[in-house]
């Protein structure tokens, strides 16, 4: 089996400073640097080490005309890959692990779609839980989908039990 090779392409908006590869890895690149004596060096490119920042998330500080500023690895891959997504578009890791950057677990999508993956991955609180409010197990005899949402037939047989007496009641005090 033949070993893929890390494909680079350039930091938007630091071109020939820094690159990202398809595998969630940030490079610097060779370049000159003039110290405050005029002195001209050269700095050899290397691989940045990355950080972990809120929610797991990786990050980077780049640095550009004396500025640095922090980016979130999975946002430079994706839009060094996969372009610029659409206004109101998050960058959604599949599997919802933070750390995994590669290139194939990054999509463009929703706010809402980014919840629909924590659901369906079994991240989401409510997708964890076993049974419904009232204690019912959620097995498949006893569960119904809706879209992405769970719900308890025998909840629900209870909830059209009591509204039918409901109902029963008020037409007898109508009746009297």
């Amino acid at each position: 089996m033949g070993r893929v090779t890390e494909v680079w392409l350039p930091v938007q908006g630091y071109e020939g400073h820094y690159e990202v590869s398809d595998r969630g890895r940030v490079r610097s690149l060779d370049r000159y640097l003039t110290d405050v004596r005029g002195v001209v060096r050269i700095a050899r490119g290397k691989v940045l080490s990355p950080a972990t920042a809120a929610r797991g998330r990786i990050v980077v500080n780049l640095h550009l005309d004396g500025v640095a500023k922090t980016h979130s690895v999975h946002r430079l891959v994706a839009l060094a890959f996969l372009g610029a997504g659409s206004p109101g578009e998050v960058v959604r890791h599949l599997d919802d692990n933070p750390k995994n950057n590669v290139r194939e677990n990054l999509e463009w999508g929703t706010e809402s779609e980014n919840m629909f993956d924590r659901v369906r991955n079994g991240i989401h609180h409510y997708a964890r839980r076993s049974a419904c409010v009232r204690g019912h197990a959620y097995t498949p005899s006893n569960t119904r989908m809706r879209g992405a949402a769970r719900l308890c037939l025998e909840c629900i047989r209870i909830n059209n039990l009591e509204r039918s007496r409901r109902r029963r009641e008020a037409r007898k005090a109508v009746a009297a």
